[in-house]
């Protein structure tokens, strides 16, 4: 999205300074000239034997905007909105659902105004229609939309799989559990690196004809890509204060059934937290400069 400023105009002598078009960039000023006099003749006096013109800078500012997808309260784009900040986007957030509840009559905005959607976790499966039937499907059919409109979109774990479905695939629940830190393996490291990554899921992915993943565990797909859309199963957004939240909510007994441990999970932000967030920098950099806006 574009937006225009008029500055005051500005006087350059002829012979003086040459005026030379610019390619427009963010925030940039590039000369436009304004020739308001009829044809042959020129408004203002001659000075030193040159000829002056007037022209009135044009400040042309890319304005990037973002939707941001947030499902329940204490799921954020967090470390993903931190980035998309830096590379100077408007973020707007759409929260689905308030604290212990499953319904929401939230209205889903046009796609089409914005140059980027971010669609994050949720403790919720995508297929469980009992409990977030009441805008699941509403909101599979705006992702189906914005793909459709080339329109940029990134998900994240829940939104990986809300986006799966979008595009015609499945979601099942996987054999057995991913909470904690993983490596995967990646078909090429300067799109998705291979980790570390933190990651907590039950469900996984079945992606449709046509979509190949980028990155996979021996459990589930863990990186995809379709057209404008990208979206990875682990959670990049993640840093240990928000994941020590999540924790504080499941008992003892929890994490001892998906094989996980509280400490090492916590514990492996220290070791890895640095480097998952390079890594998240490196990827969504990558998916900016070639899918938004293009």
């Amino acid at each position: 999205m574009l937006r225009e400023q008029h500055g005051q105009a500005t006087c350059v002598d002829d012979g003086l300074r040459v005026l030379r078009p610019e390619r427009v960039q963010v925030g940039r000023v590039v000369d436009e000239r304004r020739h308001d006099a009829p044809p042959g003749r020129h408004r203002n006096s001659r000075l030193g034997g040159h000829r002056r013109r007037c022209y009135r800078p044009r400040i042309v500012e890319l304005v990037r905007s973002a939707l941001v997808i947030q499902h329940e309260p204490d799921g954020p784009a967090a470390l993903a909105a931190d980035r998309l900040v830096h590379h100077g986007f408007d973020l707007t957030t759409l929260q689905v659902l308030d604290w212990g509840s499953t319904l929401s009559d939230v209205e889903f905005p046009d796609p089409l105004s914005f140059d980027l959607i971010v669609t994050t976790g949720s403790m919720h499966s995508v297929y469980d229609h009992d409990r977030i039937g009441s805008w699941i499907s509403r909101e599979i059919d705006m992702l189906r939309s914005a793909h459709a409109a080339d329109t940029a979109i990134f998900g994240i774990c829940f939104g990986a799989q809300a986006l799966c479905v979008a595009l015609g695939g499945t979601v099942e629940r996987a054999p057995s559990s991913e909470v904690g830190w993983i490596e995967v393996e990646s078909d090429d490291e300067s799109i998705v690196p291979g980790g570390p990554w933190f990651t907590w899921h039950d469900d996984r992915c079945v992606l449709p004809s046509g979509v190949a993943d980028l990155a996979r565990s021996p459990i589930a797909p863990q990186a995809f890509r379709s057209g404008a859309a990208m979206a990875v199963q682990f959670h990049p957004e993640a840093h240990r204060d928000l994941v020590a939240g999540w924790m504080s909510k499941c008992d003892d007994a929890y994490f001892v059934e998906r094989g996980a441990d509280r400490t090492v999970m916590l514990d492996g932000f220290d070791r890895n937290g640095a480097l998952a967030e390079a890594n998240l920098h490196s990827m969504l950099d990558r998916f900016i400069d070639e899918e938004v806006g293009r």
